[in-house]
């Protein structure tokens, strides 16, 4: 038993006697239920508290106070870890232990060495924790970092305490924003070579794909000389795969590695989309109107239905988005974490609405806002 439970159990033994004397001596009318032992909040409340007299006052018939005092009047402290004990607030019993007690924990540190604190309490049920999962289509910010350090320190205390939490990286390398992220390389890859070219808008401006480029070009020097065609469908893989490959290096500098890097592409070229799509339409979770496909989501608390299919046949970022958390599912995980930054606030809702859709409890999956 360690060294905490073990004063704790002594504590809880201590208060049961002296409800028991109490008993004896006409004060209470017992018996003493379980014992509840909470840490207090605030250091000058003491190193234990319990809520024993409140939880007796119904038997009792009297105030909680009362009880509680009756509780202390009856404590006995020689022999045990205990210093002082006090009513407080409502009926509270605030308990004090004596100093030496955490001399105890240090033979304890000694043998269990590197092991020492671990536990079993997770029992190995299985949490697949994604985080940082920023765009592959410049650095990280700031946030995403902050993420990182956030979500690998909740990992590790998460296997500490028994559980097998494996740790996601979801790379957004598909859709239209790499396919901009490749025509924006290409024209800047001309601009190196001397070519006059004009950046639309909505493209990537920042100085990140020009040296993105010219990495390009120092890899490729011949590049150019293909045709558009075939540099822009090269671009849409080693693009994202240049700015995924800082993003990893960065984290590696401060301690943040992932067991799984999770390619959106991998979804797309399965075919998930389509099959979840059509899972949904026959489970009556997604309907057809105005020449798209909606996932039902009001349903479960949503505002309003949210669009899987666009009329262009293009997939919604929450289609494919919703792909990848049934496919976390598929693969054995019972608890799904995500962690996001504050601007995705008002997706929580959405998401939670989505996994029930998917069959899952709303529950099973909690998104933390860093």
């Amino acid at each position: 038993m360690r060294i905490v439970e073990q004063v704790k159990s002594e504590i809880r033994q201590a208060l049961a006697e002296a409800v028991g004397r109490a008993v004896a001596g006409g004060a209470l009318i017992g018996p003493a239920p379980e014992i509840v032992l909470e840490t207090p909040k605030e250091r000058a409340h003491g190193d234990f508290a319990t809520n024993l007299a409140m939880v007796m006052a119904r038997q009792e018939k009297k105030p909680p106070r009362v009880i509680a005092q009756a509780i202390v009047d009856h404590l006995r402290t020689d022999g045990t870890w205990i210093e002082s004990a006090e009513v407080a607030g409502p009926g509270f019993i605030n308990l004090r232990l004596r100093r030496g007690w955490v001399h105890q924990v240090l033979p304890a540190i000694q043998a269990e060495g590197a092991d020492y604190g671990k536990s079993d309490h997770g029992r190995k049920q299985r949490i697949l924790l994604e985080y940082v999962s920023a765009n592959p289509t410049g650095p990280m910010v700031l946030v995403q970092a902050r993420a990182g350090a956030f979500g690998s320190a909740l990992a590790r205390l998460l296997n500490w305490a028994g559980y097998e939490c494996h740790t996601e990286f979801y790379v957004n390398d598909a859709g239209n924003q790499i396919k901009i992220l490749a025509r924006t390389v290409d024209l800047r890859a001309q601009e190196l070579r001397g070519a006059k070219v004009e950046i639309p808008e909505g493209y990537y401006p920042g100085e990140d794909v020009i040296e993105c480029a010219r990495a390009l070009l120092e890899q490729y020097p011949d590049f150019l000389e293909k045709p558009e065609e075939e540099r822009l469908a090269f671009l849409e893989h080693w693009a994202p795969e240049y700015f995924r490959k800082g993003h990893e290096e960065v984290l590696r500098r401060y301690g943040v590695e992932f067991d799984r890097w999770f390619s959106e592409r991998s979804l797309r070229e399965a075919g998930a989309p389509a099959k979840l799509v059509q899972w949904l339409l026959e489970r009556g979770e997604a309907y057809e109107k105005d020449g798209a496909i909606w996932m039902r989501t009001t349903a479960y608390g949503d505002d309003k239905d949210r669009v899987l299919v666009k009329s262009d046949g293009e997939y919604t970022y929450f289609a494919v988005d919703a792909c990848y958390h049934r496919d976390k599912y598929d693969r054995g995980y019972s608890t799904l974490i995500n962690i996001w930054g504050q601007d995705h606030h008002g997706y929580v809702g959405r998401m939670k609405a989505m996994v029930q859709c998917l069959g899952r409890p709303a529950d099973s999956l909690e998104i933390l806002i860093s």
